[in-house]
């Protein structure tokens, strides 16, 4: 099983304000709480209301730039809530997620930024971009997928190449890389040709590195085709979401044959 909850690490603002912060899951006995260490403070952690009878009850931030991870466990496997609670509203935590630590799990890190662009995602030194993140949680399998705010914005045909080249190089570090071409977006929002010519350079560019590429426009058609299933153009509702999911299911698996 997987589970993750919480703000992306490229969301640098992460989960900022005095309060609780919570997620409840079944068949679990772990609970990893990452926070971004550079800003004091003090996160108290409760599993089921309670201090943990194991593993650290709380974490003071200093002022090392970089994210951090604590295991908080429960007493045994079972539906339990795993609770931070910030009463200053710092240190900034990037998300929680729970495990069942006697089986085997495959764990699914979101790692996003509201209004980000390539240039956003392929920084580096901030320890919280996508980039950086990457060496940290060094996955078995990178998905680099997005780019509508890289078309709405016209980022440059040398800047794309360079940008998502440090990340696709960032991941091969860890693991295999699956760059994903996205879905068609409303051409009011994001110029038809901009994205072709991006999903050309993107094609190119994971060939060139040895890493596979998927083009979901083959998959889904135009945004005609799909425009029932967002809003406004660019976002994608839980039904058009779910055939993505699945998708990239079948994807992975022809990766893997």
């Amino acid at each position: 099983g997987t589970d993750f909850a919480g703000g992306a690490y490229t969301n640098v603002n992460g989960f900022s304000g005095a309060g609780d912060i919570s997620l409840t899951l079944s068949g679990v006995d772990r609970f990893v709480v990452d926070i971004y260490n550079n800003s004091g403070g003090t996160a108290n952690f409760l599993i089921d209301g309670a201090t943990p009878g194991s593993g650290p009850t709380s974490y003071t931030a200093t002022s090392t730039n970089a994210v951090i991870s604590r295991t908080i466990e429960c007493a045994s496997v079972g539906t339990h809530t795993c609770k931070v609670s910030i009463p200053s509203g710092i240190p900034l935590v990037c998300g929680i997620r729970g495990y069942n630590s006697s089986a085997n799990t495959i764990q699914v890190i979101n790692n996003a930024a509201s209004g980000a662009k390539l240039v956003n995602q392929s920084s580096s030194g901030s320890n919280i971009s996508a980039r950086d993140v990457l060496g940290y949680d060094a996955p078995n399998l990178t998905i680099i997928a997005g780019w509508s705010n890289d078309a709405i914005g016209a980022t440059s045909n040398g800047d794309f190449d360079t940008q998502l080249g440090n990340l696709i190089d960032t991941a091969k570090v860890s693991g295999d890389v699956l760059v994903a071409w996205a879905p068609a977006w409303d051409p009011a929002s994001a110029n038809d040709a901009a994205q072709a010519a991006y999903k050309d350079r993107a094609a190119a560019l994971a060939a060139s590195k040895g890493v596979a590429f998927w083009d979901q426009r083959a998959e889904f058609g135009t945004y005609a085709s799909n425009s029932s299933h967002s809003a406004d153009g660019v976002h994608w509702d839980a039904t058009f979401q779910a055939l993505q999911a699945d998708a990239f299911y079948r994807c992975i698996l022809a990766m893997a044959a």
